[in-house]
């Protein structure tokens, strides 16, 4: 059990790491709901939780397929 605990922990921690640097990368300079680091961890947040409310979705491309 705490093996798969770990392993959901180290999913997270990788899948916050690469698709905010990325996300980040694409849609900063385009994209004027991105703001700030707070708002890519708020969007990774929404978008991992399957909520998606909206505010905050990719404009360009690259940060469609990050999504």
């Amino acid at each position: 059990m705490k093996s798969r605990v770990m392993l959901v922990v180290i999913v997270a921690a990788l899948s916050l790491g690469f698709n905010t640097i990325l996300f980040w990368t694409f849609e900063h300079g385009c994209n004027p709901n991105v703001k700030g680091a707070f708002d890519v961890f708020y969007w990774w947040v929404v978008t991992s939780a399957t909520v998606g409310y909206g505010d905050i979705a990719p404009m360009t491309w690259q940060g469609r397929i990050i999504a």
